[in-house]
């Protein structure tokens, strides 16, 4: 149950912005409340500390700085600096609210109230562990500590149709008379991606190969003859992605990719009344790097571009050839 979320700081207004239900808070008591409260005024302090005084907070608090710049989660990395820096002053000023309130109980009551909400920091966990390692110590019992399981290395299968957005120019090294401009085209996109995400920070980086079929056909007519070219290839690109995570839903996504082999069979430059200046497809290894969203554990939705690249190395012909490619994508397991 979700009580209170202080969910963004606007620097314009130097505002930090705290949502409570108050449906939840139907059967809670006065110090309950007030535990709630005091949590999230703290949440807002951190984030007014963290956006108007960035080298001081970094000083001040560097574990919790870290977990930020490693895991993007702002709310983690504020429970990580509450559980190391803040539950002593939470629990005196619960106190003080309890003696207000002619509430009469243990100050321990108040510092179990504080660590509310704190108990997944990593902090809570090896305090609780070194309690009961020293208890266990003290009585001479034998015992034995349990490690989290590390995360485990995942693998998904993902569809990947979309359009290509693709031009062309050819120049000859010869004869200015045969240059032909075959202009934009929009083309139909297939692939494949295999991902495997790492082991480590949160799954957040990933290894990814994507053999996709691409095609681009051409035709243009010159002073006496006509110009064709038939570009259907398959690309298989390797490379990196990394997550930025916005929620439990949604995360945006970068790819930096390498294509290291690709398929041309029969893809050529044809001229109609000049069969000797027909030549084959000969290009090189490219990259492209791409920025996408996904929603969810199925949808995604990619903008991809590749780097400018010759088509026909090694002939009488110099080109340009771009794409840039909107993917969707749909992931099965």
């Amino acid at each position: 149950v979700q009580y209170g979320f202080t969910y963004r700081y606007d620097q314009d207004t130097h505002t930090a912005y705290t949502k409570f239900d108050p449906y939840n808070f139907r059967d809670a008591s006065q110090l309950g409340v007030a535990q709630v409260m005091l949590h999230e005024a703290v949440h807002a302090y951190l984030a007014a500390y963290f956006y108007e005084s960035n080298s001081e907070y970094f000083n001040e608090y560097p574990e919790a700085f870290d977990i930020y710049i490693n895991s993007q989660d702002m709310n983690e990395a504020q429970h990580e600096q509450m559980a190391r820096n803040f539950v002593n002053n939470m629990a005196t000023a619960l106190q003080q609210f309890g003696w207000n309130h002619n509430i009469n109980i243990k100050y321990e009551y108040y510092q179990d109230l504080a660590w509310g909400g704190l108990a997944g920091s990593d902090y809570y966990k090896n305090e609780l562990i070194d309690y009961f390692k020293k208890y266990n110590e003290c009585i001479n019992s034998s015992f034995k500590v349990f490690k989290e399981k590390p995360t485990k290395t995942k693998f998904n299968l993902t569809l990947r149709p979309g359009i290509n957005f693709n031009s062309l120019d050819v120049e000859s090294k010869v004869n200015n008379d045969r240059d032909v401009n075959f202009g934009n085209q929009t083309n139909f996109r297939f692939g494949i991606e295999t991902e495997l995400l790492f082991p480590f920070n949160k799954n957040k980086w990933s290894l990814i190969f994507e053999p996709t079929y691409h095609y681009y056909n051409g035709k243009k007519q010159l002073n006496i003859q006509s110009v064709e070219v038939d570009y259907s290839y398959i690309e298989f690109p390797l490379g990196l992605r990394h997550y930025f995570y916005l929620n439990d839903d949604s995360k945006i996504f970068i790819n930096a990719l390498y294509t290291i082999k690709h398929l041309h069979s029969d893809s050529k430059l044809d001229y109609e009344l000049i069969p000797t200046f027909d030549t084959e497809v000969n290009t090189k290894n490219y990259f492209a790097v791409g920025v996408g969203y996904k929603y969810g554990k199925n949808l995604s939705l990619e903008f991809r571009l590749y780097n400018t690249r010759e088509l026909f190395l090694d002939s009488i012909f110099e080109s340009s050839y771009s794409n840039f490619s909107i993917i969707a994508g749909y992931t099965l397991f």
